[in-house]
């Protein structure tokens, strides 16, 4: 194996333990009963109203995101791109799995929540920060913001805000509809709207501070 494949391959390996860990920090925020991340806000409630899982809603949601993606870039879609499709399905299936997994206490505290939510939004953001290191695969949401970012010419962390925020309140919506009141969306989604950010980019200023310190003796 050459030395340029087993990179290729590392890198790849890379972005599925940024996945992985996505998954584990979407579950363990969904599971402190406190609402859920922005990005899965409609699959849960879609979930709490209908029998599919709420890794299957994230994954048809990541789907669609993917065809929007294709549509509006007309044929300039990049082939590698097309990785994404794949990606949401495996994602998906990864939440599922944290879902199944983690362990909860019948009877939780509310303190016991605040825990689980902090510790989702760490470990989500931990994801969030190896999935973009690997640099092979855009996820469906970063994809579908980047294109809508290009065509109306404003800066990603914007679109990014009104995209997050768009889908908390379809979520919300669906919501009422379904149930007569707010359920999936609480103080849980606020903290992960505004921490999660924070963390990552607090990561890779750290990874930057730290390439940057001169080796010891130098």
């Amino acid at each position: 194996m050459t030395r340029a494949r087993a990179e290729y391959m590392l890198r790849y390996l890379f972005f599925f333990l940024g996945l992985s860990c996505m998954a584990l920090g979407i579950a363990l925020t969904t599971l402190a009963r406190l609402g859920t991340t922005p990005i899965s806000a409609l699959p849960f409630v879609a979930s709490l109203g209908f029998s599919p899982s709420m890794g299957f809603f994230t994954g048809v949601l990541n789907l669609l995101l993917v065809a929007f993606q294709i549509i509006a870039m007309r044929g300039k879609f990049p082939r590698v791109q097309y990785l994404q499709i794949p990606a949401a399905l495996v994602f998906g299936s990864l939440i599922d799995f944290w879902m199944y997994l983690v362990p909860v206490p019948e009877a939780m505290t509310y303190v016991q929540s605040l825990m689980y939510l902090a510790a989702g939004t760490f470990v989500l953001a931990f994801g969030v920060f190896v999935e973009v290191s690997a640099d092979v695969v855009v996820m469906a949401g970063e994809g579908a913001v980047l294109v809508i970012a290009t065509m109306l010419r404003r800066e990603f962390g914007v679109v990014k805000t009104a995209f997050d925020t768009s889908l908390v309140l379809l979520a919300a919506l669906l919501s009422l509809v379904l149930f007569g009141s707010l359920q999936g969306v609480r103080e849980g989604t606020l903290v992960s709207a505004v921490c999660v950010g924070v963390i990552v980019k607090f990561l890779f200023s750290l990874r930057q501070r730290l390439q940057k310190r001169p080796p010891s003796g130098a």
